[in-house]
């Protein structure tokens, strides 16, 4: 028998394959617009996918991203991993997909897909694709990552079932904590067991005022940067009042550049605390999470030597998570603002924590 040699898969997604979102968004939200399979890890299968998903509007977005799934076949339902990535900018080549199977450091998780789950990684809406990315506007995340996993599920090769956890660090500790908010209003049929929010940004005034006030690393700059160019695209907001003309160049650049093509930031691009404004103070509220009572169970990893998100901004805002009636355990790890999930033994804890879940061992009874 003669055998048909198959074309080698593609390392990363053309550039076309985003652009595909523009037409055809009629469909459910999670909903397929388009797979790509790619080069992968062994054992290990991974798809660059565009799904739809609801825009601040109501209306139909796209939204792209990576799902990975053992090679094998499943005897069963596999559970779900949605992975949220932390900042890497709000221009369209900042999205994490366009790196393959590397992108958002999935393959950092690659255990778990090993291990028979499935791991699935939004690019968030606007990043990528068509449109603004509306960078830390919780709603917004919390749907990109909900619809992931119905994503997920619309791949039959997967065998991913509606069983799901969220797990994010820095912004994407901020969307999974949204996303669990939100969970049972916008996806009732998804089995969310619970959220792991690492390094996340919890109280969005505080952590914009704290930065303001104790000055900090370049990096928390730049992320106040990033809210105020795109919440003036996303919101229709002048950034005149309180952008130094060096902020406002910047903020322009951070919606064309990824923030490591952009010059170091020489001093405090504000005039004046946005927090002091009444409308970004709105804003600012408006997209913390803890609006509402997460229905799964919340696992907050913070570092002590956080220089992105000051680490005392995390209490404050569990306080808040706690009472709005969420069950929250806060842990601390040593470390700098990744150590979430580089440190070995915060990340053995973070995923003994998941597999938990999944198995629907009960959480904790109190808070430590």
């Amino acid at each position: 028998m003669r055998r048909v040699k198959r074309p080698p898969l593609p390392s990363v997604p053309p550039a076309v394959f985003y652009e595909a979102g523009e037409t055809g968004l009629a469909g459910p939200p999670g909903s397929l617009i388009d797979a790509l399979e790619l080069e992968a890890p062994p054992g290990i299968r991974v798809w660059a996918v565009l799904y739809r998903s609801t825009g601040l509007d109501g209306t139909p977005v796209p939204v792209s991203g990576l799902v990975l799934a053992p090679a094998g076949e499943s005897p069963g339902e596999r559970s779900v991993v949605a992975w949220a990535h932390g900042t890497t900018g709000i221009a369209d080549a900042c999205a994490p997909s366009l790196a393959g199977a590397n992108g958002g450091d999935v393959t950092a998780l690659a255990d778990l897909v090993r291990g028979g789950l499935v791991l699935v990684a939004t690019d968030y809406e606007g990043l990528g694709t068509a449109g603004v990315h509306p960078y830390l506007v919780g709603v917004s995340e919390g749907r990109s990552l909900l619809d992931a996993i119905r994503a997920a599920g619309a791949l039959p090769e997967t065998s991913a079932g509606r069983r799901s956890i969220v797990l994010g660090i820095s912004q994407g500790g901020h969307a999974a904590l949204w996303a669990g908010e939100i969970a049972e209003a916008y996806a009732p049929e998804l089995d969310v067991a619970g959220v792991v929010a690492a390094s996340p940004p919890v109280d969005l005034r505080a952590l914009q005022h704290t930065v303001l006030a104790e000055g900090g690393h370049d990096l928390a700059w730049l992320e106040s940067l990033m809210v105020a160019a795109a919440w003036s695209e996303v919101y229709g907001l002048p950034l005149d009042d309180f952008l130094t003309p060096e902020g406002r160049e910047l903020a322009a650049a951070l919606t064309e550049r990824c923030p490591w093509d952009l010059p170091t930031l020489t001093r405090l691009p504000f005039v004046v605390d946005p927090v002091t404004v009444p409308v970004w103070q709105r804003l600012l509220e408006v997209n913390s999470p803890g609006h509402h009572a997460a229905r799964p169970p919340i696992l907050v990893v913070a570092a002590r030597d956080d220089e992105v998100i000051p680490a005392s901004t995390i209490p404050p805002g569990v306080d808040r998570l706690r009472a709005a009636g969420g069950h929250v355990e806060l842990e601390w790890v040593d470390g700098s603002h990744t150590a979430p999930m580089t440190d070995p033994a915060a990340v053995a804890r973070i995923v003994g924590w998941m597999l938990a879940r999944l198995a629907g061992q009960p959480e904790s009874a109190g808070y430590p």
